[in-house]
C-alpha cells in the first residue's frame, strides 16, 4: 500500500517497551487502543496487535475487530509454561483457542505446542523482537570463583501448592552454596520470594546487563532460560514442583539430590551438553537471526491479506470453540471485580495523560 499501514497496540502505553523493536523499525501509523475500544467499536486500522488474550475486553475486542475484517496479530510475549496453562486460577483456557488471527511463535516447539491446542494454520514461527538485542552477544571469560545467577519468573507462582515448592527450592540453593569458594550465588528472585528465603536480591538491572556479568543460570520456568541459554550461558532449569516441561534445558533440579551434580555441570559445562542446548535453543527460539523482519513480514502480509503458505482449512469445530471462548470471556467480563473494574479506569486514565502531553 502506498500509505503507511495503520496498526493499533492494545495498552501500549503499558508495553512500550515490549514493542519498540517494532515501532522503531516499522514505518506504520501507530495507535494506542484500550481493550473495552476495542471490543465496542474497533478504530479504523489495517491491523491490531495483542500479546494477552486472557483479559476479557481484549478477547472481546479481537472477536470484534475480526468480525469488521481487521485482522489481529497475537505477538508472543514470552514462553507457555504448564502451571500457567493448567493451573492457573483465572478460570479459563490460555490459548485454548487461539482467539486472534495469527500467532507469531517464538520458535518450532512453541508453534507446535499451541497448534496441537486445536489452532491448526494460527501459527507462524518467528521468533520474538524483545530477544533480537541477545543475538550475537558472548559469555564473559570466567573467573576463579563461577558467579550462577538464580532467577524467578515474574510470576513464579499461581497457588501455594507453587510457591512452598518454589520457597524449599530456593532455601535448598542458598544452603548448598554457603561460604563456597568455587561459585558464588547472585540472586534475582521475584513476588517477595527473597524475604521468605532470606537472600539479598542483586542491584536491579535490566537482565541483559546482568547476564553480562554471571558464568550460568539457574532459574525457574521463564523467559530467562531462552535469555541466557541466547547469551551462550548453560542453564539448569529449577522445578521442583516436576511439572512437564515444555521448555527444556540441559541440567534440571527437581530434587534436592540433583543440586551438586547440576551445578557442577554448570560451572564445568561438558560440550555434549552445551551442544544439547544449542539444540533445544533453535527449536524454542527462532534466533539465527533477528527476528524483527520476521514479524514485520508476517504483518505486511496480514495486511495485504495474502496467505500463509499452505493454509489450514477452519473446521466448523474450531469456529465452535473460538464462539465458547468468547462468550465465556463475556460472561466474565460482565462480573468485574470492583478491583479490576478500578484497574481499567486507571489505564485509562494513563492513557488520557499520556495524549495530552
Amino acid at each position: 500500500m502506498s500509505r503507511r499501514p495503520r496498526i493499533a497496540i492494545v495498552d501500549w502505553h503499558e508495553k512500550r517497551e515490549f514493542y519498540q523493536a517494532l515501532t522503531l523499525a516499522y514505518a506504520a501509523e501507530w495507535t494506542d487502543v484500550s481493550p473495552a475500544v476495542l471490543a465496542n467499536d474497533p478504530p479504523n486500522v489495517d491491523l491490531v496487535l495483542v500479546n494477552d488474550e486472557t483479559w476479557s475486553y481484549c478477547a472481546a475486542g479481537i472477536a470484534e475487530s475480526k468480525r469488521r475484517g481487521i485482522p489481529v496479530l497475537h505477538l508472543a510475549d514470552g514462553i507457555c509454561e504448564w502451571r500457567n496453562t493448567w493451573e492457573n486460577p483465572r478460570g479459563l483456557s490460555f490459548l485454548r483457542p487461539v482467539l486472534a488471527t495469527k500467532i507469531a511463535c517464538l520458535g518450532a516447539a512453541q508453534a507446535r505446542l499451541i497448534t496441537s491446542w486445536g489452532n491448526e494454520g494460527k501459527c507462524v514461527v518467528t521468533g520474538s523482537p524483545r530477544f533480537d538485542a541477545l543475538i550475537g552477544r558472548r559469555p564473559r571469560e570466567r573467573g576463579v570463583c563461577v558467579s550462577i545467577l538464580i532467577a524467578t519468573a515474574r510470576q513464579p507462582y499461581f497457588n501455594e501448592t507453587h510457591r512452598d515448592a518454589a520457597v524449599t527450592a530456593l532455601r535448598d540453593l542458598k544452603l548448598w552454596f554457603g561460604d563456597r569458594g568455587d561459585c558464588q550465588a547472585v540472586w534475582r528472585v521475584t513476588a517477595g520470594l527473597d524475604e521468605a528465603v532470606g537472600v539479598r536480591n542483586a542491584e536491579l538491572v535490566a537482565l541483559p546487563e546482568q547476564l553480562a556479568h554471571v558464568d550460568a543460570v539457574i532459574s525457574t520456568p521463564s523467559n530467562v532460560i531462552l535469555e541466557a541459554m541466547l547469551y551462550g550461558l548453560p542453564v539448569a532449569v529449577l522445578d521442583y514442583a516436576n511439572s512437564p516441561a515444555y521448555v527444556s534445558a540441559a541440567w534440571t533440579i527437581t530434587a534436592p539430590a540433583q543440586i551438586g551434580a547440576a551445578i557442577g555441570g554448570l560451572i564445568a559445562p561438558d560440550a555434549p551438553r552445551m551442544e544439547w542446548q544449542r539444540t533445544l535453543l533453535a527449536d524454542q527460539l527462532e534466533c539465527a537471526t533477528p527476528a524483527t523482519p520476521r514479524v514485520i513480514a508476517l504483518m505486511e502480509r496480514m495486511i495485504n491479506g495474502e496467505p500463509e503458505p499452505a493454509p489450514v482449512p477452519v473446521t466448523p469445530d474450531r469456529r465452535v470453540r473460538e464462539l465458547e471462548a468468547e462468550v465465556t470471556h463475556l460472561r466474565r467480563a460482565l462480573a468485574l471485580r470492583p478491583t479490576q473494574v478500578l484497574y481499567r479506569t486507571l489505564c485509562e486514565l494513563k492513557r488520557w495523560l499520556g495524549s495530552r502531553r
